[in-house]
């Protein structure tokens, strides 16, 4: 139905996508970073750390350098902005997402300390990424 080729869309139009794209994993990734941290099994810090692993590498394969960087950019800004609760001005998010800074002795660990894994996380995994070369990025028989 629908035809169209990457390459033949307008790059802002790429980079307009892609910024939806990153607060999207940024949002979904704050939601479930905390999921089996309780346990001692912090599965949603994967899942949440790995969409975003995921959508900044999509981000470099169609945009490029730039397109990786505005990612970084709304990605980390959008979750330091939840974390720093700058959208409880709207009305939103009420409740503390990010839970940072706090000791409790019938607390595991990881969960005491998954919302620092999530902060921190999300800026070392981009930086990783920034220095993997550009051939990993491109497919190479596009046409």
């Amino acid at each position: 139905m629908f035809n169209i080729k990457s390459h033949s869309v307008l790059f802002a139009s790429k980079c307009a996508a892609l910024c939806v794209l990153a607060a999207f994993c940024a949002v979904l990734g704050t939601f479930a970073h905390r999921m089996g941290a309780m346990y001692n099994f912090p599965y949603g810090l994967v899942i949440a750390l790995l969409l975003v692993t995921l959508s900044a590498c999509f981000a470099r394969m169609l945009c490029g350098m730039f397109g990786f960087i505005l990612h970084a950019i709304v990605c980390c800004s959008v979750v330091w902005m939840i974390a720093l609760g700058w959208f409880r001005i709207f009305g939103a998010f009420r409740g503390v997402l990010v839970a940072v800074g706090f000791g409790a002795d019938n607390l595991p660990w990881i969960a005491q300390n998954a919302g620092y894994f999530w902060l921190y996380g999300i800026i070392i995994v981009h930086v990783v990424l920034l220095f993997i070369p550009n051939k990993f990025f491109v497919i190479s028989d596009a046409k």
